[in-house]
């Protein structure tokens, strides 16, 4: 009795069976295709990033000043300068700068008339770090923008023929040294000319207050 039960039930699923694919298979359940990664662009491909990150809505002719620099993110003795590059690309033609706020700018060698070299107060808060403005030609009594570098503004120092050194100072000396050998009418103050080409510590700003009389040349 129980073995025809069990022969009764194993023809029973077959007959189900065959009357399951007479009436086609069961629908699949489509699922949502997986999302495709792709890897952003990397030098070998022939679309290298360059080190100047691309305008983000800005104008690179808008006026550049002290309430462009404003960032959580900055140095905090940036918030007090004006004109402060935050990256820096070199190249054999030009210099190009984008600034906190995305704005860019970019200055051909030939189009810069001089450099200054000084050194910051040994205030708690400037620790005598020195800056750099490379000073576009400009008109007589016309007032210009300087290009200012920090030892906080990034810059491809390792493009110049020397190299990058492990020291800003040496970083700096080195970057105006170049900045003669594409254009050798750049003009250089006693001060600093002793500094690029004999090593000899920069002119010191005793007090904040000097720096403002100094930096109010500008526009």
């Amino acid at each position: 009795m129980f073995v025809r039960l069990l022969v009764s039930i194993r023809i029973e699923n077959r007959s189900n069976s065959r009357q399951t694919k007479g009436r086609g298979a069961a629908p699949q359940i489509q699922t949502a295709p997986r999302p495709v990664f792709v890897d952003p662009p990397s030098a070998a491909s022939g679309n290298a990033i360059s080190f100047v990150a691309p305008v983000a809505g800005g104008d690179s002719s808008a006026p550049l000043g002290g309430q462009e620099i404003i960032s959580k993110t900055i140095a905090p003795e940036v918030l007090n300068i004006r004109f402060v590059a935050h990256r820096c690309e070199i190249s054999n033609d030009t210099l190009r700068v984008i600034y906190q706020n995305g704005t860019q700018r970019e200055l051909k060698w030939f189009e810069v008339g001089a450099i200054v070299i000084r050194q910051l107060p040994y205030e708690r808060q400037w620790e005598g770090k020195l800056i750099l403005d490379i000073i576009p030609n400009a008109m007589s009594k016309e007032k210009v923008q300087p290009i200012r570098i920090l030892s906080s503004t990034f810059a491809n120092y390792s493009f110049l023929p020397q190299g990058q050194s492990a020291s800003t100072r040496e970083n700096m000396r080195r970057l105006a040294a170049f900045a003669l050998m594409q254009h050798r009418l750049i003009y250089l103050d006693p001060g600093t000319d002793y500094f690029v080409h004999a090593g000899q510590p920069p002119v010191r700003f005793f007090s904040m207050s000097q720096f403002s009389e100094y930096d109010s040349r500008y526009l």
